[in-house]
């Protein structure tokens, strides 16, 4: 299943490196909007000796994340109103359909707790702490792509689709339009309508 990427068109250099390269940035979990995006809790003990710990720590700082929203069908379209306004220059930008293309990197549903995950055994792994997050972040409906052992910071997709805003002038869905198709004339490419915006999932 592919999955959605809302983003602002205002860097048009990041924009145009997606479409022309098929790749999306994978963060650093500091780097992410919740400051506290992969924190645990742990009590140290003969089960879970600091070695094991260290090692979590470890892998954390390095993996990256590339944070996007679910489609849960193939009819589904990005009209999720609260993410277009925050993430998508408040309807002026655009959503990117992408389907993950690279085997090194795992497609992981976020689940929303409303305590921070909890490593009690020596056998869990850093994927199984950044795919838990805070229930106050549920709107997002997260799927995130994950690399433990990145030799980029990128991650290759395929683009199926690009969504532009409610707000864009007639004027710019052309010029986008014509932009994405000069480089890739079977990416789908539309504006949304107001009447298929919704505010709660």
């Amino acid at each position: 299943m592919s999955a959605f990427k809302y983003r602002s068109l205002a860097d048009l250099k990041r924009f145009l490196d997606i479409i022309v390269n098929k790749r999306l940035y994978g963060a650093t979990y500091l780097s992410l909007n919740d400051p506290m995006e992969g924190q645990f809790d742990f009590e140290l003990s003969k089960d879970l000796p600091h070695s094991a710990v260290q090692q979590l720590f470890d892998e954390r700082s390095q993996t990256r994340i590339c944070s996007l929203s679910q489609k849960h069908n193939s009819k589904d379209i990005p009209n999720n109103g609260i993410l277009w306004s925050m993430y998508a220059d408040e309807h002026r930008g655009c959503c990117i359909e992408v389907e993950l293309a690279d085997p090194k990197w795992k497609e992981i549903t976020v689940y929303y707790s409303e305590l921070p995950p909890i490593v009690d055994s020596p056998y869990v792994q850093v994927i199984d702490i950044l795919s838990i997050k805070f229930n106050q972040w549920k709107y997002e409906d997260e799927v995130r792509y994950i690399c433990t052992e990145p030799q980029s910071p990128y991650v290759k997709v395929n683009i199926k689709a690009v969504y532009l805003g409610i707000r864009m002038s007639k004027e710019d869905v052309e010029f986008y339009t014509s932009l994405i198709h000069s480089i890739d004339k079977n990416i789908v490419v539309r504006q949304l309508k107001r009447n298929e915006i919704k505010w709660v999932r």
